[in-house]
């Protein structure tokens, strides 16, 4: 049984849906006219969100009732008018597991068309699903009254006794509009394993030039640290890693690190402005040393500098695919700020991190 379909598809106006069922409803007088008609419409119910007059329309709910002429002295004779019937459709199934079928596909073809229209996908024949859903309806075509009603809208159908156990509560529509733009969980750069290494091979999949580039030699003492990353086998880390907030998104940290030196410092990143101009803010803080050494060790930078790079290379890659999604132009302005950054990390890091990503 068929109860609900979600759909990513643009909601439709009232107004258009509405012309949608006038003309379903056309055709239901056709028929309903039609001396040699072998079906009939007895009754058409609504539901949904066209009765409850929303703005905008996601299917055109429908209960619809089906009669059938009785004056055939037997089965045979029913269909053998069928199949006359059916020449005059050049779109009709040439072939019939069941020969009742061609009497079924000549209700559906006078009350939908040719081609039923998709607002109309969810109506349904017969009672039964309206019955079991339990929800608001109203009587709209009556054959017996002769035409279109205006009835009152009903909490439940006349036959419903209240929804039924065996159908799933209304699923709501899940909120499909975009997020809002957030930088990359800086964690997939060392596929979010909780040591936080960075496997520069697997990341580009073999040593390619874009790899060679970033990372000219394998980046064994490097790691990317968030409050989730295992410390305990690091061969230095900083107290005071654990006490910042590095969820990996506005806030990771970057560590180089062998026995005797090390640096580590927490890179901070934001999408800022309108979606047409977007800006991605980027500065630095926390610029944390090994105990044993009073300056920064120029031979730690160059693979911070690649992982960084890497990450605001994606992080910007991810908002200029929002950008196309949204039909916009594809731009974005990367703002690197020095903060308060010593002169060898500006001239050897950052300077660093702004060519890798001209190139």
């Amino acid at each position: 049984m068929v109860i609900a379909r979600a759909k990513l598809v643009p909601r439709t106006p009232r107004s258009k849906a509405r012309a949608v069922l006038d003309h379903f409803l056309d055709n239901v007088d056709a028929l309903n006219a039609d001396p040699e008609a072998l079906t009939g419409v007895s009754e058409v119910w609504l539901f949904g969100s066209l009765m409850r007059g929303e703005a905008t329309i996601g299917d055109i709910d429908l209960a619809i009732g089906r009669s059938n002429r009785k004056d055939f002295k037997d089965a045979d004779a029913r269909i053998a008018l069928a199949k006359e019937q059916l020449e005059a459709y050049p779109d009709a199934p040439q072939s019939w597991d069941f020969p009742w079928e061609r009497i079924s596909w000549l209700h559906r073809r006078r009350i939908f068309g040719p081609r039923r229209d998709k607002l109309l996908a969810g109506a349904q024949e017969g009672m039964e699903d309206l019955a079991s859903l339990g929800v608001p309806c109203q009587l709209i075509y009556d054959r017996a009254r002769g035409c279109r009603v205006d009835d009152p809208v009903l909490p439940l159908h006349p036959t419903s006794s209240g929804r039924s156990n065996e159908v799933d509560p209304i699923p709501e529509m899940p909120n499909l509009s975009p997020a809002p733009l957030r930088p990359m969980d800086a964690r997939w750069v060392s596929r979010h394993y909780s040591g936080g290494e960075v496997l520069a091979y697997e990341i580009f999949r073999g040593w390619t030039d874009d790899c060679r580039a970033l990372f000219p030699h394998t980046p064994n003492q490097l790691s990317i640290v968030t409050n989730a990353t295992d410390l305990s086998h690091f061969r230095w880390a900083p107290r005071a890693l654990g006490k910042q907030q590095l969820d990996g998104r506005p806030t990771v940290a970057l560590l180089s690190a062998a026995e005797n030196w090390g640096i580590c410092v927490t890179l901070h990143r934001a999408f800022e402005g309108p979606p047409e101009a977007l800006r991605l803010e980027v500065h630095f803080s926390e610029l944390l040393l090994h105990r044993s050494r009073k300056y920064v060790d120029a031979i730690t930078l160059p693979d911070l500098a690649g992982a960084t790079a890497l990450i605001l290379a994606v992080d910007a890659e991810r908002a200029l695919r929002r950008q196309v999604e949204m039909t916009l132009p594809a731009q974005i302005t990367i703002r690197i700020a020095q903060s308060d950054l010593p002169d060898d990390m500006i001239n050897y890091f950052l300077e660093e991190v702004i060519s890798h990503l001209e190139q």
